[in-house]
């Protein structure tokens, strides 16, 4: 039996959900997502995948809004 240091690396993928406002205009819309992935990146995370979901219906109205912009992240 060998002994010394080894190293195993434990990874798993975490998700994140991003939920926008359903009245932005696209640009708007395109930014706050551009934000949030770049807070994402300078915090140490790794972006494996995007889906945009497109727009949906909330389970519970939030501030007057009952759908919203769907994002899931795999980091």
């Amino acid at each position: 039996m060998e002994s010394g240091n080894s190293t195993s690396s434990l990874q798993f993928a975490v998700a994140s959900e991003l939920i926008v406002r359903p009245n932005l205009e696209e640009g708007d819309l395109n930014a706050v997502v551009k934000n949030f992935e770049e807070v994402l990146t300078k915090n140490g995370a790794k972006i494996e995948s995007t889906k945009e979901m497109g727009q949906r219906q909330l389970a519970y109205e939030i501030n007057k809004h009952k759908s919203g912009y769907y994002y899931l992240y795999e980091i």
